[in-house]
């Protein structure tokens, strides 16, 4: 049996949470919201329609679960997994999905942050995925890719795993075939010099940031 198309899904998990106008704008192009566990609580006082509540449970108060009553929720067990792990890995294996737009996944405790960037390598490949705030969008690439931004306006490429020959096109910095290293040379706070730039690398991969205008 075929899976359910769904183009965007927008996830909230319980890290920091961002201004309620810039979230909302997210929610217009996106199909599905979904609350990862202490997310809700922010979802719920927010007055957001939740289509579904994911996680262990542990840290949604009892106030939104009286809030949530007409809301799907579905308790993952797996202790073994974090919440955003296992969340994930349910919904690409009940939905054919194109993106997850995750929010509250920076901020707050940064072992919790290093825990989530772990998994966007770990499941990126199976998913598109996309960290949000306030501040920024980030995505991990691991192949040549065209990205897109207004003139002058910043982008850090930081190599988690080590990244070989990276050449940099389109950008106030460029670089050509250059290996980028965790602990030795990342491209931080590089900028858009064309409104659509390209990221070539032999292998490895890169964590790239795209700052939000106004918040340099």
């Amino acid at each position: 049996m075929s899976l359910k198309k769904i183009k965007k899904i927008l996830m909230l998990l319980n890290g920091a949470k961002p201004s309620r106008k810039l979230f909302e704008k997210s929610t217009y192009n996106s199909q599905l919201l979904v609350g990862v566990d202490g997310g809700t609580n922010w979802l719920v006082r927010n007055n957001f329609k939740v289509d579904l509540i994911l996680g262990d449970l542990d840290s949604v108060t009892n106030e939104t679960l009286k809030k949530s009553k007409n809301f799907q929720i579905i308790k993952l067990k797996n202790q073994n997994l974090t919440d955003f792990d296992k969340s994930v890995r349910f919904l690409i294996n009940k939905y054919e999905v194109g993106e997850i737009e995750v929010w509250g996944a920076t901020g707050k405790r940064i072992d919790h942050f290093l825990a989530n960037l772990s998994i966007l390598k770990k499941l990126t490949k199976k998913v598109k995925i996309t960290f949000c705030d306030d501040y920024s969008e980030s995505i991990l690439i691991f192949e040549d890719s065209i990205l897109k931004g207004k003139i002058g306006q910043q982008i850090s490429l930081i190599p988690i795993c080590n990244a070989k020959e990276v050449t940099l096109k389109g950008f106030k910095f460029e670089t050509t075939k250059m290996d980028l290293v965790f602990g030795q040379r990342v491209s931080s706070s590089n900028q858009f010099a064309k409104t659509k730039a390209k990221v070539s690398l032999k292998k490895g991969c890169l964590f790239v940031s795209k700052i939000r205008l106004g918040k340099e």
